[in-house]
C-alpha cells in the first residue's frame, strides 16, 4: 500500500514533511499577537514531546538533501525557503527572516542532537527577549 500511495520511502518522507509543514503553517496562521508571542507559540508546538519524531525526520531529510542535492535537495531546501518566503511576504525584512529561521533551526537541531531541553529553552528565552516588541504581521 505504501508503494501504491507514495512510490517509495522517499515519497513517504516527502509526504510526511509536507503534511507536518502544512500543519505548522496552519497553526502559525491561527496565532495573533506580537512577533515574540507568535514565535513562542510556534516554538512550544515544535518542541512538544509529541513532535520529537517529526523533528528527527525533519533533520534526516535535511541531511539527505545536503548529501543528494539532485534527488532530495528541493524538498530539504523548501523546508527553509517556504517559511522564509512566507515571512518576507508578510513584511519581515529578508535578513530578519533569515536570522529568525536560522536561530530557530539551530536551537531545534541542538535539541534533537543533545536532548538538553532546559539549556536550549534558556537560550530560546534570551532570543525571544531580543525580538522587537512589534505587532506580528498576519500570516
Amino acid at each position: 500500500m505504501l508503494l501504491y500511495h507514495f512510490d517509495s520511502r522517499d515519497g513517504l518522507l516527502d509526504a510526511i514533511i509536507a503534511e507536518t509543514s502544512r500543519r505548522l503553517a496552519t497553526e502559525a496562521m491561527s496565532l495573533n499577537g506580537t512577533l515574540a508571542e507568535m514565535v513562542s507559540a510556534s516554538w512550544k508546538w515544535m518542541t512538544a514531546p509529541r513532535q520529537r519524531g517529526f523533528l528527527t525526520v525533519f533533520y534526516e531529510v535535511c541531511a539527505l538533501g545536503a548529501r543528494d542535492r539532485k534527488r532530495r535537495g528541493a524538498v530539504a531546501s523548501s523546508l527553509f525557503t517556504d517559511w522564509h518566503a512566507l515571512l518576507v511576504a508578510q513584511g519581515m525584512p529578508d535578513a530578519s527572516a533569515t536570522l529568525l529561521l536560522a536561530t530557530l533551526h539551530g536551537l531545534l537541531l541542538d535539541l534533537v542532537m543533545t536532548g538538553e531541553h532546559a539549556r536550549i529553552q534558556r537560550a530560546f528565552d534570551v532570543f525571544i527577549a531580543a525580538l522587537p516588541a512589534q505587532k506580528a504581521v498576519s500570516v
